[in-house]
């Protein structure tokens, strides 16, 4: 499977996956540059598939519809704000020509978010980032913080395709949650050149993750300590949606300033 990346307003990524017959694409904010990619390379559309029902990442839906229009929609069940062809829910499986997905159902961003396994791929929306994960607006955090857990246990080789570029801040924040961790120490570095250079973060594997984001790592003994140093529970055991919930506020705090933003 071969995954182009193109960019939408500030920060969203759209991933293109291209087959020798098929093109589909994930997530688009925006039709633009999907359009434009397509003319170039001479090539249809022949489906979208949706992880959540935000406008970010349904807003160039009906422009490429008109563009497309045998075009199929796979999206959540419960979307409606859009034309859908495929009403999706936990275990279906794709076929989208010679690939094969898996849906997994990943609520707490929104109530509806799914995400997209294949082989080598995870295309995870808005429940996992580079080095972080989503805020929660609809669901609870305890819905969150079980998402991530199904995400920690996929195979560790898959590549992570996410929906926006937050690599920075996300790692920014996760050394001041786990400072004596080399590999996060190294990836910062390696993340931080990269956004001085202009050069593209994602995709990342999710070995990668389960080695420096804070997020799926609240069961490593220095994680876990700055948790319960924070929640004053050091004699008490916490829920993993306790834990979430801790380092989620703490992230919330501190995007409020403006710090985590900064190279270095």
């Amino acid at each position: 499977m071969i995954v182009h990346s193109l960019t939408a307003f500030n920060d969203n990524y759209i991933w293109l996956i291209e087959q020798p017959q098929h093109i589909w694409v994930v997530d688009p904010g925006e039709a633009k540059p999907v359009i434009e990619w397509l003319a170039h390379h001479q090539r249809s559309l022949s489906g979208i598939l949706i992880t959540h029902h935000h406008a970010d990442h349904i807003g160039g839906v009906e422009t490429l519809l008109a563009h497309y229009p045998a075009a199929r929609v796979f999206a959540p069940a419960t979307l409606h704000k859009i034309p859908v062809t495929d009403r999706l829910k936990e275990g279906d499986q794709l076929a989208l020509g010679n690939a094969h997905l898996k849906v997994l159902a990943t609520p707490g961003h929104t109530l509806d978010h799914l995400c997209f396994i294949g082989q080598d791929v995870l295309f995870c929306g808005d429940t996992l980032f580079t080095g972080g994960c989503g805020r929660v607006f609809e669901g609870t955090t305890d819905q969150m913080a079980e998402s991530l857990a199904k995400i920690k246990a996929l195979p560790a080789h898959l590549k992570v395709y996410c929906g926006h570029e937050y690599s920075l801040a996300n790692l920014n924040f996760a050394i001041r949650v786990e400072p004596n961790n080399k590999k996060l120490i190294e990836r910062r570095k390696s993340v931080n050149q990269a956004y001085i250079d202009h050069q593209a973060i994602a995709p990342t594997s999710l070995q990668v993750e389960l080695d420096t984001n804070p997020f799926l790592r609240t069961d490593a003994a220095d994680v876990a300590t700055v948790i319960s140093q924070r929640l004053n529970k050091t004699k008490q055991p916490t829920t993993i949606g306790q834990q979430f919930a801790c380092l989620r506020a703490w992230k919330d705090e501190l995007d409020t300033t403006g710090i985590l933003e900064k190279t270095f």
